[in-house]
């Protein structure tokens, strides 16, 4: 099992990401991250690292580089790969398993979650970080910019249903848009930031239960 041997990636691309300009793609497989020509062209191993998990790659919106996910220091954590000096630095000094992250439309912060069930704010010139959620229930995984990068909404676990909340980023205040009648989630703005759509269980059928001789809930 521990023989070296040749393996045919494309059956093992965990994740990708399209370039801006949409000449190559950023692919994940067997932890190494590779630059793939989208017409023709040559692939390059980026990362080439056999001792590392390097994962969830994914361009920064203007072009400038890109950020992945990698243990290579030990810890899971983020880090930066600036394409115009060519130099790599890590964004992110935690003790932890970071699930994923999201630029931002202006590509100058960085959304990303923990298995510490936070929801953090990155900006990623200065390398400030800045706990926007955390939750004692669960992780908070489900969350998406404005186009204006100024708000991002995000699902907020709870114990017996979840709520969508907008974060104003300027003011550093929150936002709960739905109740805590339904469980709502899955929320995003529109193209030109003036909706914001989300998914809501409000389905509210009762039965009439044989052991309580009263009205069942059962969704």
């Amino acid at each position: 099992y521990s023989r070296p041997e040749w393996k045919d990636l494309s059956k093992s691309v965990r994740s990708y990401s399209l370039s801006p300009n949409g000449e190559r793609v950023l692919a994940t497989a067997r932890g190494d991250i590779f630059s793939i020509p989208s017409k023709s062209g040559v692939t390059y191993n980026l990362t080439n690292s056999s001792n590392a998990n390097d994962k969830n790659a994914d361009w920064a919106p203007d072009g400038s580089g890109y950020a992945y996910i990698s243990d290579k220091e030990g810890e899971f954590n983020i880090y930066l790969f600036d394409s115009r000096t060519k130099k790599e630095r890590r964004l992110t000094d935690i003790k932890g398993y970071i699930f994923g992250f999201e630029w931002s439309p202006d590509s100058k912060k960085i959304l990303w979650s923990e298995k510490r069930n936070t929801l953090n704010l990155l900006d990623v010139a200065t390398g400030k970080n800045t706990v926007v959620e955390q939750s004692g229930i669960s992780p908070i995984n489900d969350y998406n910019w404005a186009p204006n990068s100024s708000y991002i909404v995000y699902t907020r676990p709870g114990k017996q249903v979840s709520t969508v909340v907008v974060y104003d980023i300027k003011n550093d205040k929150k936002i709960q848009i739905t109740d805590e009648w339904y469980s709502s989630f899955g929320a995003n703005f529109s193209k030109e930031g003036k909706h914001l759509l989300f998914v809501s269980n409000r389905s509210f059928n009762p039965t009439y239960s044989n052991t309580e001789w009263n009205h069942a809930y059962t969704n």
